[in-house]
């Protein structure tokens, strides 16, 4: 495909979150750079890659920025944007040595100081991710992304705004977690001093009929939640999910960050708007009724009026929705190791869902044998005296229990399940059981609720239909990793339907036709019911 026909498809593509399009067209386009004898121009080459990142298509990003650079294309924007796919994939060694260079060798302040961004993000990250925070070389990562960061804003303060909330929110975190720093900016002063910069900055482009851009804004919002200030913050938060230019890849770093830095929970207004707009990108549209994460009173709507962003044809789900799912988030847990390496995901049911012999407990955990076993034949799973389960949506911040014991489990060749008490009963909600599945039509949805990569807790809403069951499985396209394994599977109701247990690039049909397809697959809670009822 010539390069000038790549782009419009791959932008419709990425807009409609077509994810085996957007395959199709990167390689393709992949295939031009390789046979071409020159690399496509660099604007086409930045194009393509602002492309994929604005939806977050971080792996094709990748392998587009590493054929461009193979073939010569040696532009500074590639090679951001080829550590930026690295570090959105968590190979952050790989990033750090891209970026590092590119620093260095950078002429352009503009580049150098994206660079550095990316750079301290890649420390912030390695402290974030950290199991065991106490290690005097992960603490250090802590204090080398905020001097990083720092001295970037300190180039040039009016400019480098996003820099300096980074720094800010890094020195509270510190605080917040007793970490030591070799000086660093007093968060609150810096704070002020952005929130000041960007509100003469807002009331200039005022004057022209304009609004901040996306990170201007939610650099103001970060800045006032560092100031206390938790109505403006809300405010800001608004004008910010109202801005054109805040796509996926902005908004879902707003969400990481409030998440990961500043400890915001599930129950957060601010946290809730932000990640419903993230929704609103990934599913279509998000309708927010009257009253639901209000601001100030010179924001609020006239009487009978309701705010609305409409951005794409897919299906739309209100605010009320995205918050049931937020409280169905309280019940999933992650499994880990006593040092807190997460394995798997698990999630609370009553034992009176379960019945028979369970009905006297007020609460289980689900999970698979796969990930938690007492079976010596299961060799990669834990033994349940060496399992903990972790909820991290929780009102008071994260909580960590003990697995007591191991009441029944079908092995992973079977029915791949294994149900668990806890030394303590969580005071959380179970989720709740649907009566039925949805209709196999091709436009019901699954939603998966885990632990990817046995990292932070994720919701997949992207390219989620439900394709197809018998009477042991569900198969759906909802994305997962490994440590996903024994999340939970929710209709379009928040009803769980299954239990993830693994995923195919090629596995026998269930949707009535023949042949075979990709999907993942999950354990019918129906089946799982069953074979309990039967357990003495």
């Amino acid at each position: 495909m010539p390069f000038d026909d790549v782009l419009p498809a791959l932008r419709a593509a990425a807009d409609a979150l077509d994810r085996d399009r957007v395959a199709e067209l990167c390689g393709a386009f992949i295939a031009e750079v390789v046979a071409a004898p020159e690399p496509p121009p660099v604007a086409t080459a930045r194009a393509v890659l602002s492309t994929l990142r604005r939806k977050r298509f971080f792996a094709p990003m990748g392998r587009v920025a590493d054929a461009l650079l193979q073939a010569g294309q040696d532009d500074p924007q590639v090679h951001r944007q080829y550590a930026q796919a690295l570090l959105d994939q968590h190979l952050l060694s790989a990033a750090q040595h891209v970026l590092e260079r590119l620093a260095a060798d950078a002429a352009d302040p503009a580049e150098e100081a994206e660079a550095l961004g990316l750079l301290g993000r890649v420390f912030k990250q390695r402290y974030l991710d950290a199991s065991a925070p106490h290690l005097e070389r992960v603490q250090a990562a802590l204090r080398r992304a905020v001097a990083t960061y720092h001295a970037a804003y300190q180039r040039n303060p009016d400019a480098h705004l996003w820099h300096g909330i980074n720094a800010a929110a890094l020195v509270a975190r510190a605080a917040r977690d007793g970490v030591p720093l070799d000086g660093g900016p007093d968060p609150a002063a810096l704070a002020g001093s952005l929130l000041g910069t960007l509100r003469a900055k807002r009331a200039t482009l005022e004057e022209r009929g304009e609004e901040l851009p996306a990170f201007d804004l939610a650099t103001a919002m970060e800045a006032a939640l560092a100031l206390g200030e938790a109505e403006q913050a809300l405010l800001w938060a608004r004008r910010y999910t109202a801005c054109s230019d805040a796509e996926a890849f902005e908004l879902a770093s707003t969400e990481r960050q409030l998440r990961e830095v500043w400890g915001l929970t599930a129950v957060s207004p601010l946290l809730s708007l932000i990640r419903a707009a993230l929704l609103a990108r990934e599913l279509g549209h998000v309708t927010l009724q009257r009253g639901e994460a209000r601001g100030p009173s010179e924001e609020r709507l006239p009487s009978g009026q309701t705010l609305e962003l409409v951005l794409g044809a897919q299906a739309y789900q209100t605010l009320r929705w995205y918050r049931q799912g937020l409280e169905c988030a309280r019940s999933v847990a992650r499994i880990e190791t006593d040092t807190g390496a997460g394995i798997g995901t698990g999630f609370l049911l009553s034992g009176e869902a379960l019945a028979g012999p369970f009905a006297g407990h007020s609460c289980l955990l689900l999970t698979n044998s796969h990930v938690v076993s007492g079976d010596p034949a299961t060799r990669d799973a834990l033994r349940p005296d060496e399992a903990f389960a972790t909820f991290e949506a929780t009102d008071g911040g994260t909580t960590r229990y003990r697995v007591a014991q191991l009441l029944a489990e079908s092995p992973p060749g079977e029915l791949d399940f294994a149900v668990l008490t806890l030394e303590e009963a969580p005071a959380l909600p179970p989720c709740a059981i649907a009566r039925a599945l949805p209709r196999t039509d091709g436009t019901r949805r699954l939603y998966v609720i885990g632990h990817p990569h046995g990292r932070t807790l994720s919701f997949s809403l992207q390219d989620n239909v439900f394709l197809g069951f018998d009477e042991r499985f569900l198969h759906y396209r909802s994305p997962t990793d490994p440590g996903s394994s024994g999340s939970p599977v929710f209709n379009g109701a928040w009803e769980a339907v299954g239990l993830h247990h693994a995923g195919y690039t090629r596995v026998r049909r269930l949707d009535g036709q023949p042949g075979e397809y990709a999907a993942n697959e999950g354990i019918r809670l129906s089946a799982i019911l069953a074979a309990l009822e039967a357990t003495p």
